[in-house]
């Protein structure tokens, strides 16, 4: 499933959520640019902000450490489809040190 990533410049992703993270891909590679941990995820917004263009398909990933990565599904059925995946992944990863190293640092490209 194809959504867009980003703050002040959109960058269009293709996301794969496995059970123990979400790897993001550029449409050049066939490795993930980048990988964010379901651990490390505190949390999902939906922004239904009308002034925003697609604020219908937007939502936030709120992570651990403060950062925020924002996103854009094709649909709201694909927001709705995320938000019950990431919820169900959730319940079955715990929390460790690792991505307590890690949330003080850039390593997932969002925004404080």
């Amino acid at each position: 499933e194809e959504i867009i990533m980003g703050k002040h410049k959109w960058i269009s992703c293709l996301f794969h959520l496995r059970e123990d993270a979400i790897f993001y891909f550029n449409a050049k590679t066939a490795n993930p640019i980048g990988v964010i941990p379901v651990e490390a995820i505190e949390g999902l917004e939906f922004q239904l902000d009308s002034t925003k263009k697609y604020s219908n398909v937007r939502f936030d990933l709120n992570l651990v450490g403060g950062w925020k990565i924002e996103l854009k599904a094709t649909s709201t059925a694909e927001k709705k489809r995320w938000s019950l995946c990431l919820d169900a992944a959730k319940k079955k990863v715990f929390r460790t040190r690792v991505v307590e190293e890690y949330k003080d640092q850039k390593y997932w490209h969002g925004t404080r």
